[in-house]
């Protein structure tokens, strides 16, 4: 994968997001993913920053709260 820069709107506030963290995430995301599993989403900080950088990805979204 190679990063391009994109401004993610985030419209749900959460304390535990890793919105600030998510570029530093991505960092040891392999080159060519295919599907991206967020095991702990929570308001999908590092899914939406991978769906606005690398929109072929699936993306796979859990967490305890439905």
């Amino acid at each position: 994968m190679t990063a391009r820069r994109a401004s993610v709107p985030h419209v749900i506030p959460y304390q535990g997001s890793k919105r600030r963290l998510a570029d530093d995430i991505l960092r040891y995301v392999p080159n060519h993913v295919e599907r991206l599993i967020e095991p702990f989403c929570g308001s999908a900080a590092v899914s939406l920053a991978v769906a606005a950088r690398f929109p072929e990805v699936d993306l796979l979204l859990n967490d305890s709260h439905p």
